[in-house]
C-alpha cells in the first residue's frame, strides 16, 4: 500500500485544497457530476479527493524511485 499523509514529498498541497475545490476536481471526472455531487456531503467529497490524490501521489513516487 502506498504511503499516507504529508510525510509523502510534495503533497503538502493536497490538503490545502478546500472540499469546494475538490468538488471541482471530481466535477471533472464524474459523468454526469450533479448526481453524484449531490449524492454526498461535501465534507465527505473533500476528504475523498485528498486521499486519492495522496493515493496517487504516492504511487507516482513509488514508480519512479522503484520501491
Amino acid at each position: 500500500m502506498a504511503q499516507q499523509g504529508p510525510d509523502v514529498a510534495g503533497t503538502d498541497w493536497i490538503d490545502e485544497l478546500s472540499d469546494e475545490q475538490c468538488m471541482e476536481i471530481f466535477w471533472l471526472y464524474v459523468s454526469p457530476p450533479e448526481p453524484f455531487l449531490q449524492a454526498y456531503p461535501p465534507k465527505l467529497l473533500g476528504q475523498a479527493m485528498r486521499f486519492a490524490l495522496r493515493e496517487v501521489a504516492a504511487s507516482q513516487k513509488e514508480s519512479s524511485t522503484g520501491a
